[in-house]
Order: C-alpha cells, then sequence, then structure tokens
C-alpha cells in the first residue's frame, strides 16, 4: 500500500492560513511543529528553553540599543520567508537590512540566526535548517544546545570552521567582531541550570 501523499504548501498559503497554530513552520512546502509533536499539540518550549532564549535575546537588544545599531533583534514566534516556500521561526534572529522586515514577517534571510535546542528539534537544528540557513545567505547561524551545555558556531560568511563553546565562555558574535565593541554573549551565569 503506498504512503499518503503530503500536502505541500507555498508560502503565500501558509501566511494566509488564519487558522493554523502559531508555532509551525514550512519546511520544503511541509507545515511542521517548532517544537515537535504534531501540528495540533506542539508543545511549548519548556522554561530553560524560555530563559537562555531570552538571556540572548536581551543581551542582543541591549547591545543593539547602546551602540545605535540599525540592525533589529527578534524572537519566535516570528516568521521568516527565509527562501522559496520555506518559512522558520528561528528562536532568535538578527536583520540588518530593515527593507526584508514586512509587518507580518521578514523577508529573505537574517544575518544571524540562533536556535535554542530542545530534545525533539535537536535534530531538525543540526540537519534540515542549518542546511537552509547557509544555502539562503545566513551570514552566522549558533546552536545552543542546552542537553551538551554547549554553543556551536557556524561562521557562514567567512567559510571559516565550526567554533564549539560551553556554557561557560563568553562568545563573540562574528557580525560584530570587526565593531568597536564586539558583542559577546555570557551564559555563565545560568549555566547551572541547564542539567537536561
Amino acid at each position: 500500500m503506498a504512503a499518503p501523499e503530503i500536502k505541500r504548501y507555498t508560502a503565500e498559503e501558509f501566511l494566509a492560513m488564519e487558522d493554523l497554530p502559531v508555532c509551525c513552520e514550512l519546511i520544503h512546502g511541509e507545515i511542521v511543529p517548532t517544537q515537535g509533536g504534531t501540528i495540533d499539540m506542539s508543545a511549548a518550549p519548556n522554561t530553560h528553553h524560555q530563559e537562555i532564549s531570552g538571556e540572548i535575546y536581551v543581551t542582543i537588544k541591549n547591545y543593539i540599543r547602546k551602540n545605535k545599531g540599525k540592525c533589529k533583534v527578534f524572537s519566535a514566534p516570528t516568521d521568516v520567508k527565509i527562501r522559496g516556500d520555506e518559512m522558520v521561526q528561528p528562536d532568535i534572529f538578527v536583520v540588518c537590512d530593515r527593507d526584508k522586515i514586512k509587518g507580518q514577517y521578514c523577508e529573505g534571510a537574517p544575518d544571524w540566526v540562533i536556535e535554542v535546542t530542545s530534545p525533539s528539534t535537536a535534530a531538525k537544528d543540526f540537519s534540515s535548517k542549518m542546511e537552509i540557513y547557509k544555502e539562503s545567505g545566513v551570514r552566522e547561524y549558533w546552536i545552543v544546545d542546552t542537553a551538551n551545555k554547549r554553543v556551536v558556531v557556524y561562521p557562514f560568511e567567512e567559510n571559516a570552521g565550526v567554533e564549539i563553546y560551553t556554557f561557560k565562555e563568553a562568545i563573540a558574535s562574528h557580525i560584530y567582531r570587526n565593531a568597536e565593541e564586539p558583542l559577546t554573549v555570557d551564559l555563565s551565569e545560568i549555566e547551572d541550570q541547564f542539567s537536561e
């Protein structure tokens, strides 16, 4: 017996859906929940995920504000029409070209994307989403691997090798490395809380 055919959607169809749960993405035309489970019962992120995501978001937001930067930082659930018929909701992303920011979503690759893993999303964050981000022009991609207390940094723009940091290390963003005051993220104060 043949497997049922999966319905594929366009980005325009996805954006027009009024009854779709908030935490869904469109990957290769297929609607998938951002946190695992089924589309109807997508689990909310846990408190560890939200705390670390919030800590990083605030650090970036404060840095941009202090330095009167032109970039903007967003957090999930904010849609990004990254390419073709793919809509993603990164945990955190930074956009420096404000023309990409539309009323309902961001159109085009963000400059910097950060995903905070959970057991149900880690495989996707390290595979299909990483491939999409790299191929679409994201300059820098971080995966905050809470299970292993590490941050994996992919400096795509620099074509450099992967960098791996523990939660005890201050991590410098590549897109701000040449700034007068580089942006660094320090997770050491909350490191002990991530013992999943």
